[in-house]
């Protein structure tokens, strides 16, 4: 994922340019294995130079210390995860298939960052399980694009009859509210991949809770 991405910024740049961009991204790779396993307060700058295979200079020529780079670790996902939604999930017309996309997406993205979760999420308060209460302020714009996109599908699923007719923003929220709960758990299990099992339960609750079991969803 980090080549991808610093490939397709890569575009017009000179070869320094480049070379530095692919440096920036795998520094962030490191970054956000040591604070995976390490969490914030645990892992250091020194620990991260390491994972990454550069010098501590090199670091500190990125970034001006562990925090900017744990905000920057951060940034760079809710970046990433937003795009994946805008590219995979926006472009299905039919509200129950983007729903169900949707899932999919949730769960692989937890996969990919499953540690990374479990540190924010343990750094919510006890109850909390929005991940977005988090996010630097200037990431909170993509939630909120995201959230606003979600509460589209459900208004044109509900004009359609797919789901219950409560109002959009109410189905929406029940959505996040089940999708962060079970990802919170089970990042608190710290079980790896997610069983198809698992994740054909996931959709069978969601849609319940959505008013629409009656169509069989795919796992």
């Amino acid at each position: 994922m980090t080549t991808t991405i610093a490939d397709e910024q890569s575009d017009g740049l000179s070869r320094k340019e480049r070379e530095r961009l692919l440096h920036r991204a795998d520094i962030l790779a490191a970054g956000e294995r040591v604070f995976a396993s390490k969490g914030f307060h645990l892992a250091t700058i020194e620990e991260i130079a390491r994972e990454a295979e550069f010098s501590v200079g090199t670091i500190y020529n990125f970034f001006s210390g562990k925090d900017a780079l744990y905000e920057e670790v951060i940034r760079f996902i809710v970046e990433s995860c937003h795009n994946d939604f805008t590219r995979l999930v926006l472009p299905e017309n039919d509200p129950q298939t983007a729903i169900n996309l949707l899932i999919d997406l949730r769960v692989q993205q937890y996969e990919q960052h499953q540690g990374l979760f479990h540190i924010v999420l343990e750094s919510l308060p006890t109850g909390h399980f929005n991940p977005a209460n988090v996010l630097p302020e200037d990431c909170r714009k993509y939630h909120e694009n995201y959230f606003q996109s979600l509460c589209d599908i459900f208004a044109r699923g509900r004009a359609q009859g797919l789901f219950s007719d409560e109002a959009p923003l109410s189905l929406a929220l029940i959505f996040e509210g089940v999708i962060n709960t079970f990802v919170a758990y089970w990042s608190k299990k710290r079980s790896g991949q997610l069983s198809p099992h698992l994740v054909r339960d996931l959709k069978r609750v969601v849609f319940r809770a959505l008013g629409c079991e009656e169509r069989t969803v795919s796992p």
